[in-house]
């Protein structure tokens, strides 16, 4: 056990549980960096057992063990609601990142239907505005056969060009979403199996805490004399 008291060791619990928690909105460039998260949590995982340890005590007359369960419960909120919040957000990232390869593999089937349109459409001019809409929906540049059989790289115009470029940020900004949903997850996963087994090593504490008080014994001046 290390030499703090015990409420120390809650205050301990409680700075490097709300630090990160409450500073990633306030100054989110610095206390919201994986580095601060991560460091948090490990100080949360590594603090808990002690103080849910330092919990468990002798009575004032040394013949009996107490618990004092204010104390434990304040150890052991962070470790309880980090893993309820994490227990609610990982099946929901998980849906939003299904959906988003979903949409994916939707994405390239519907380039490849788009790039057979400008081949074997039922007009010149059909296959010409299919190869148009391959860019601007896109942005590739894709070959379309005319009526004699010669093919053609669609070249757009200045407005194809702009119109892309609008389309363009908006696939960028959803790009971007995307991957910062699937790092979340990513974060989140390690955080929930680093606090589940902080929990457990808690509890496996507390017995441990347990048996060595019942061994020890009440104090020497406390036990019956021979």
């Amino acid at each position: 056990m290390p030499k703090f008291s015990s409420s120390t060791l809650i205050y301990l619990v409680a700075a490097a549980w709300l630090i990160p928690l409450i500073g990633k909105k306030l100054v989110p460039e610095v206390l919201g960096s994986a580095g601060v998260q991560w460091g948090g949590a490990l100080l949360v995982a590594v603090l808990v057992p002690f103080a849910a340890m330092a919990a468990l005590t002798r009575s004032p007359t040394g013949d009996r063990l107490r618990i004092s369960w204010g104390h434990l419960i304040f150890a052991l909120i962070p470790l309880v609601s980090n893993l309820a919040f994490q227990a609610v957000m990982i099946p929901m990232l998980s849906r939003v990142t299904a959906k988003q390869a979903d949409d994916e593999a939707k994405k390239t089937e519907a380039v490849s239907k788009f790039k057979e349109a400008a081949l074997n459409g039922p007009s010149e001019g059909t296959r010409k505005l299919t190869a148009l809409s391959t860019y601007q929906v896109f942005g590739i540049h894709t070959e379309w056969r005319k009526d004699d059989g010669s093919m053609e790289t669609y070249t757009p115009s200045e407005e194809d060009i702009a119109k892309r470029s609008e389309h363009g940020k908006f696939e960028q900004t959803s790009l971007w979403a995307g991957r910062e949903i699937a790092w979340q997850l990513k974060q989140i996963r390690g955080l929930f199996l680093l606090n589940l087994g902080a929990l457990g090593i808690t509890m496996v504490a507390l017995f441990w805490r347990r048996s060595r008080l019942i061994a020890a014994g009440p104090p020497p001046n406390l036990k019956p004399e021979p």
